[in-house]
């Protein structure tokens, strides 16, 4: 039934054609006009949900750039796995082939920086994923000051990435373009499923009714919908059946949660881990005093507070913390 499994691998799967983001897709290329045509970057943030689409419109049209301007450097870090400011440094000089005699962690941020600066005979574009990950937004300071430098910055909360920077460094980012993505609705996950079944199942392994009942369960999730897909098709593989039936979806469902829910968790820093463990541990809700004392006691050098509370807000928006309350009696609860 699983003809190309890649083509369900929702972290690294782009595919040929985007559906259903047009506005965005053109959004996001407008705003790349000034490098391509005069060779001066500048700054696009995508905001929205998990599921909405934005790694997805960012890595298409990276490819679509590398495909019709080749020279034009590009590169795509995922902040969740490159958050420490070297890892990230490192990874932006890798990305203009600026490294071949470093090893990872073995150069100073300034002679990095250096390099990066120095690779400016082409227009040089970067997506930073997961960007309110970064340990310290002053990279991205260095970035703007970059005139062949094109930042897509993308997250989950525009409020709560901006918050983060200082106001000189807010007001200047805030100059790029916005795109904002909303959840999808039913019939565009459909249509994102129907290409998908098309692409990596074989033919007759789907019916409309068996997708728009993946696309209901997915509630505008994107990711949640393509690994229910996946994991349907081989429950029915495993299972005989032609096509994917009710029951497999049915079984599929759970499992793609919790298959989305420990890529997640897989990805959390040392601190957000621990955090996270110490209020799993508790078993019930906790308000800040406390859950702040349990996660001091697992560690040696603790977060500050403001900084646990950014990393509770980013577990919320991945549906690994419920927050309830207002600020002075606000609880947090392991989901």
């Amino acid at each position: 039934m699983i003809d190309e499994p890649a083509v369900f691998d929702i972290e690294g799967f782009v595919p040929s054609d985007v559906v259903h983001r047009d506005g965005p897709l053109d959004a996001l290329s407008s705003s790349l006009d000034a490098l391509l045509h005069h060779g001066t970057g500048r700054q696009t943030h995508i905001f929205g949900p998990s599921g909405a689409g934005k790694t997805c419109i960012a890595r298409y049209v990276l490819d679509q750039l590398g495909d019709e301007r080749p020279h034009i450097h590009g590169t795509y870090i995922n902040c969740w796995n490159h958050y420490a400011t070297s890892a990230l440094l490192y990874q932006l000089a890798a990305g203009v082939d600026a490294v071949a005699d470093v090893r990872p962690g073995a150069a100073a941020h300034d002679e990095l920086l250096q390099r990066v600066r120095e690779a400016d005979d082409f227009g040089y574009v970067v997506v930073l994923d997961e960007v309110d990950q970064i340990e310290s937004p002053d990279v991205l300071y260095q970035l703007y000051r970059m005139p062949h430098v094109h930042c897509i910055y993308i997250a989950n909360d525009e409020q709560a990435f901006f918050s983060r920077l200082d106001g000189r460094m807010a007001s200047r980012l805030r100059t790029g373009e916005i795109v904002t993505l909303d959840r999808y609705t039913r019939e565009e996950l459909l249509a994102i499923l129907d290409r998908r079944a098309e692409a990596g199942l074989a033919f007759g392994a789907t019916t409309e009714a068996s997708l728009g009942r993946i696309a209901e369960l997915a509630a505008g999730d994107a990711r949640l919908a393509v690994e229910t897909l996946y994991q349907a098709a081989r429950k029915g593989q495993a299972r005989g059946h032609a096509s994917i039936t009710e029951a497999d979806i049915h079984d599929a469902e759970p499992v793609a949660r919790s298959e989305l829910r420990q890529k997640t968790l897989s990805q959390l820093t040392r601190h957000q881990r621990i955090l996270f463990e110490a209020l799993e541990a508790a078993g019930e809700p906790l308000q800040m005093g406390a859950l702040e004392s349990a996660y001091r006691a697992r560690v040696s050098s603790p977060r500050s507070t403001k900084t646990l509370r950014r990393y509770l807000s980013k577990l919320a928006q991945y549906n690994l913390v419920a927050i309830e309350g207002e600020t002075s009696g606000r609880t947090y609860e392991a989901q």
